[in-house]
């Protein structure tokens, strides 16, 4: 998995976002879309990561938790860690069965907040 994790030097670089629940290309192009995003269903999606701290690392950055919150569409990811472990928990969802046009500058808010959170990095340290 090259493009989520690298050994620089004594420090270990780890992208833990495998499975995304919305990405870059979710978002609307509003100066294009004129009618609203009909949907065939309703959804709710959770994805709990755990990964084990090898030994000689140590943690030495852990992203901070991310929320969006909306009456018709959210995420929430969060970040724990343990003695030798990192769980990351993300909950995302989609109560709505269609997009209105007044609707489309906060779900591109959200886009760019949780795909923004994808990109952010756990540091591991060699100790």
């Amino acid at each position: 998995l090259p493009d989520y994790i690298k050994l620089i030097d004594n420090e270990l670089y780890l992208n833990p976002h495998l499975i995304k629940h919305f990405t870059a290309a979710n978002e609307i192009d509003i100066s294009k879309r004129k009618h609203p995003i009909n949907e065939d269903y309703k959804w709710s999606a959770s994805t709990i990561i755990n990964i084990e701290i090898p030994a000689g690392f140590i943690v030495d950055v852990l992203p901070t938790n991310k929320s969006y919150t909306n009456s018709q569409f959210n995420f929430n990811i969060t970040y724990t860690k343990t003695a030798n472990q990192i769980t990351i928990n993300q909950q995302t969802n989609y109560d709505i069965l269609v997009l209105k046009n007044e609707n489309f500058e906060a779900f591109n808010k959200m886009i760019k907040l949780i795909t923004n959170a994808y990109g952010e990095l756990i540091t591991l340290k060699k100790i």
